[in-house]
């Protein structure tokens, strides 16, 4: 009796975590102003943290024993609660093995990393707050451990004339002024290296307005040949939205919120579409945008922030879609990987590249946060290479130097 009495205390506290978990990753997928954010996450973290306490001294002084609330149930709202936390912890037991790839096994045709320690190489350079500075050299704690990755994916439908087309995919920044100045233009400096032909960027870019001066020294010096193209996320909602749009598109990014445009590479139409939902609707119209029909020489490219938004990138039959939002869960455990990831698929989409036809996505990892910690989940800066699945073998990988 003793094993099942284990058993199920056991099943009941991973089923309270799991349901709150879930509570907390739905509800930071919605449009809420930021305070109820806030509230929602402490709410979250602090049932997450007591309730198996309160549940450990309700079943102490009670006398009871688990088993014999299976034998004898009493109607009461602690029994209640620790049934729908079996059966929860129970769904997660069932579900965990079968979980969905990291990354779209045939699609992702390779991946060539470099890591980068940004806080070492700046040196005396590094401008970020004391205490975070410290913070980030804890063992364990890669907040400045930045990942240069070029990837490979292979695009179903990409016109033959763009084979080898690169995107760099920026993320997430949230300049807050936790992470100092330095590492962001670190950033955008590796960025302009990595010489892609378009640099997307989706969404929380600024956190405090008092960051707005940063933009001309960050965002100001990318360089792309066919454009910079953004759109903003949930954070950022605490600034001007007109003023920090203005701020962007003064210093050469172009603006996709909410629409459309079209370019012309290697005589290919490029579509590449902005999609800021729930935060800043509506998305681009896309009745509005040129049919497909029998075109084999056009790619269609969405941005976004969040990966929720998959379903609307495949309904308008985009062959690329970016995103970021859930910074790949953050903090990643040994075998289980993320745990918190703000979506309303979970941690289905926390990270890596994902095929759904007819639409491939890449989510970032995203490149700083408003939390001072990441583990096992280093920030990444990524180099996306299009390749045409039944054109010339794979690209040779540049050097990320």
């Amino acid at each position: 009796m003793v094993v099942v009495e284990i058993f199920l205390i056991s099943l009941a506290l991973l089923g309270t975590t799991a349901l709150w978990v879930k509570v907390f990753n739905h509800r930071h997928s919605c449009k809420l102003p930021c305070w109820g954010m806030r509230t929602i996450s402490i709410v979250c973290y602090l049932l997450i943290l007591l309730l198996p306490m309160a549940l450990a001294v309700w079943y102490w002084q009670s006398e009871q024993r688990l088993t014999n609330l299976i034998s004898q149930p009493q109607l009461s709202i602690p029994f209640f609660y620790i049934a729908v936390s079996w059966v929860v912890g129970g769904w997660v037991v069932v579900t965990f093995w079968p979980r969905h790839p990291i990354d779209a096994p045939g699609y992702l045709l390779s991946t060539h990393t470099k890591h980068v320690d940004v806080l070492t190489e700046l040196g005396e350079r590094y401008d970020g707050p004391g205490w975070v500075t410290a913070l980030a050299r804890f063992p364990g704690n890669e907040l400045l451990q930045l990942c240069l990755h070029e990837k490979q994916l292979a695009i179903p439908r990409l016109p033959k004339p763009l084979h080898g087309l690169s995107i760099a995919h920026l993320s997430d920044l949230h300049f807050t002024r936790k992470v100092g100045k330095a590492y962001f233009e670190e950033v955008m400096r590796r960025t302009n290296e990595m010489g892609a032909d378009l640099i997307a960027v989706t969404g929380d870019l600024l956190d405090r307005r008092a960051c707005l001066d940063w933009i001309p020294d960050t965002f100001g010096r990318l360089r792309a040949r066919y454009g910079i193209f953004f759109v903003l996320g949930n954070h950022d909602l605490l600034l001007n939205e007109d003023e920090l749009r203005r701020r962007l598109t003064e210093v050469g990014l172009s603006d996709l919120g909410g629409r459309h445009v079209t370019i012309s590479i290697n005589g290919c139409k490029v579509l590449l579409a902005g999609n800021e939902l729930p935060w800043f609707p509506p998305a681009a119209d896309m009745s509005t945008a040129t049919p497909r029909g029998d075109d084999s020489q056009s790619l269609r490219i969405v941005l976004a922030h969040s990966p929720d938004q998959f379903v609307w990138a495949r309904q308008h039959d985009a062959d690329l879609m970016l995103a970021g939002h859930t910074h790949g869960g953050q903090i990643r455990l040994p075998f289980i990987g993320a745990v918190v990831s703000p979506s309303r698929y979970g941690t289905r989409y926390a990270c890596g590249a994902f095929f759904e036809p007819p639409t491939v996505m890449h989510v970032s990892r995203g490149i700083s946060g408003t939390t001072p910690v990441r583990h096992n989940c280093p920030p990444e800066l990524t180099k996306l290479v299009l390749v045409n699945p039944t054109g010339s073998a794979a690209l040779k990988s540049s050097d990320l130097g």
